[in-house]
């Protein structure tokens, strides 16, 4: 392997640096912090020296005759060192061997993903940690740093968020509209954070048929923002002539299986035939599920034979029917609008919402949602919003 030495100042003369490699793939040889080194055979001063005409270099390798690793000096440790009473005097013209650290190594072409999980526990430290990264001879190719680790994790989850969210907002939409012949649609939903577990999604399915869904992934943030926007990608590329159950049952296969019962999605999922006014519900453990006629509002599906999906490995959706009749409103939400919580910790509640469909039946589906977001509004003034919130309506012509 060949060393050169840094071109610098008298003083940095015992300063060496690894040469540069590149190497493909993401391993642990890109995250060093420190390529610098030193021969064994310098004393303590020149060293102190050397931290001292540059602050950035917070550790140092030592080789020996045989350019193998001996171990490091830490800037830290040596300056406390020194700076005790007589310190100087006892230490200044010493061998660098009296003070050297010896940290693990760590082979310099592995993976750094492998690394950190090695080093999972001394990423939980307060203090940061160094480690010597070595060739197969036990050669000296640079120090590499928990907080610089840390840091690294950090700088890459951003970007994976980040990345994450793009995808979330380009495929999940805050708001569905359809405006028919025979019926209208209008769907809201607004994220308590930049991704969540609430989605819904209209899409004709036949002649006729569309099919209407409304869900909840348990939890909020990146977890429920990725399982929504794979369902909804189901959604896309599912054959509907295999029947709504069939999905119900895909969709609860694979959130099982990936988590294991930890995380589960309550949702309606609807069949609505505009030419006869034939409604199929499947209501997976969802309930907020509503049908507003005459002045009253009254609930048609069996929740209750239903438990949300994912929790179980396997599930037989049980649905329910109902004929529409001109009037007819449909409502499903979320449960974080009823739930929304005052500045005295009083929910909105179930019965404030339904009362405000009933009381502006006869409006715009859209101009109903506008005004129960307002009443929302009003109602939390004061208080962060606590969960996504998402309301669904559909109405018969």
């Amino acid at each position: 392997m060949k060393m050169e030495a840094v071109e610098n100042s008298a003083k940095y003369r015992p300063l060496k640096s690894v040469e540069y490699e590149k190497i493909s793939h993401e391993v642990i040889f890109k995250r060093v912090v420190s390529p610098y080194y030193v021969s064994d055979s310098h004393n303590i001063g020149e060293i102190a020296e050397v931290f001292t005409g540059d602050i950035s270099i917070q550790a140092v390798g030592v080789v020996d005759d045989d350019e193998k690793t001996a171990g490091i000096i830490i800037r830290n440790e040596l300056f406390s060192l020194i700076g005790q009473k007589f310190g100087r005097e006892l230490y200044l013209n010493k061998s660098i061997r009296e003070v050297l650290v010896t940290p693990a190594t760590v082979y310099y072409k592995r993976n750094t993903f492998s690394v950190i999980d090695e080093l999972a526990d001394e990423l939980k430290s307060e203090s940061n940690r160094f480690f010597v990264l070595v060739d197969s001879e036990n050669r000296y190719r640079g120090i590499i740093s928990t907080s610089s680790l840390v840091l690294f994790l950090s700088e890459m989850m951003r970007r994976e968020l980040a990345a994450a969210r793009r995808i979330h907002s380009a495929i999940i939409t805050g708001k569905i509209e359809i405006f028919g012949e025979k019926f209208d649609v209008a769907g809201s939903t607004l994220m308590a954070g930049e991704t969540g577990g609430d989605f819904q999604y209209i899409k004709k399915i036949g002649e006729g048929r569309w099919f209407i869904s409304l869900c909840d992934v348990s939890g909020k943030g990146l977890n429920a923002g990725l399982i929504s926007v794979a369902v909804s990608s189901m959604y896309t590329v599912y054959d509907f002539t295999r029947g709504i159950g069939e999905l119900i049952r895909s969709i609860n296969s694979y959130i099982n299986d990936l988590f294991g019962g930890e995380i589960f999605l309550t949702g309606i999922f609807m069949e609505f035939n505009e030419n006869n006014g034939e409604l199929t519900v499947y209501d997976m453990g969802h309930s907020m599920f509503y049908i507003l006629r005459d002045g009253k509002a009254g609930s048609p599906s069996k929740q209750k034979d239903n438990i949300p999906l994912g929790i179980s490995k396997d599930t037989v959706p049980v649905k329910s029917s109902i004929r529409l009749e001109k009037g007819d409103i449909i409502i499903t939400y979320t449960d974080g609008m009823p739930e929304q919580c005052n500045m005295s910790n009083k929910s909105f509640g179930e019965q404030k919402l339904l009362s405000l469909v009933m009381k502006y039946r006869n409006s715009a589906l859209n101009q109903i949602q506008g005004i129960i977001a307002e009443e929302l509004n009003s109602w939390r003034i004061g208080n962060a919003q606590g969960d996504d919130m998402s309301l669904l309506l559909l109405r018969v012509k």
